[in-house]
């Protein structure tokens, strides 16, 4: 504290004359010290609100399953992950900002005398903003999958980037898919995409893995791992808590065992 008084006195260009002079100086330097302090905790706290701030971006993941809302509206700038899992619903997903990127993600695993009803709407109302829906489904014996999804782009909403996926894997002749994807666009500056696929395992790519030694049940399981897989990879993409995606991918792949 002296050294510092004596560099503060050299600074104001004088000696400790006087008792008042120097208690002067005390109070000058306590002033500073005090400012000094207080811009260091200011400083302290903006780095917790944004660390707190990435934070949450990085864990911005919405289930389906566990909201009970299916009218989802997005209306601040950022990342976000919609995921669901065997669910029947019709989620309706509303992007009222800019500089919004949304993945939604679904997976469905049906066996025996299951059936799933899904439709999905994708809704730009404003532009420069992204949306990109994947749903991936593996169907065995007698389950059934009905899918409808909507991509609305409304007139205002120029730059948008809006795609729409689903990819079926049907392991009997009495599964039953319909995947019907639909577009309503108003805007004429946009990247729009959608597609349905639907079809058996590569028998090429089950060939290879029993010619390397492996029982075709194990050789179907790594591949219907690897076919899920994708979901899983946006997920680490959009940097979503480890400890999440290895919830929700070991709960489905305890389904591909049975």
């Amino acid at each position: 504290m002296l050294k510092n008084l004596y560099c503060l006195t050299r600074q104001f260009g004088g000696e400790f004359t006087s008792f008042n002079a120097s208690q002067r100086l005390v109070s000058l330097w306590l002033k500073q010290t005090d400012e000094l302090l207080k811009q260091r905790a200011q400083t302290r706290v903006f780095a917790l609100l944004f660390r707190q701030k990435v934070e949450r971006t990085m864990n911005n993941i919405i289930n389906l399953n566990t909201t009970k809302n299916r009218k989802i509206t997005l209306d601040k700038p950022g990342k976000y992950t919609l995921f669901f899992f065997n669910l029947c619903s019709q989620p309706e997903i509303t992007i009222t900002s800019e500089n919004i990127d949304v993945n939604i993600l679904g997976i469905y695993i049906g066996r025996k005398n299951d059936s799933f009803y899904l439709n999905t709407t994708q809704h730009h109302k404003v532009g420069k903003s992204k949306s990109n829906l994947l749903i991936k489904g593996i169907f065995f014996d007698d389950a059934k999958f009905y899918y409808e999804g909507l991509i609305k782009i409304d007139k205002n909403a120029q730059k948008t980037q809006a795609h729409q996926k689903n990819q079926n894997i049907i392991e009997s002749p009495d599964c039953h898919i319909e995947s019907k994807p639909f577009l309503e666009i108003k805007a004429n500056d946009i990247i729009c995409t959608h597609g349905s696929t639907t079809g058996q395992i590569s028998a090429d790519q089950l060939h290879y893995l029993q010619t390397r030694g492996m029982k075709k049940n194990q050789a179907k399981k790594l591949l219907f791992e690897g076919f899920v897989q994708e979901i899983f990879d946006i997920m680490n993409t959009s940097q979503i808590d480890k400890k999440i995606i290895e919830k929700y991918k070991k709960e489905i792949l305890t389904l591909l065992i049975k």
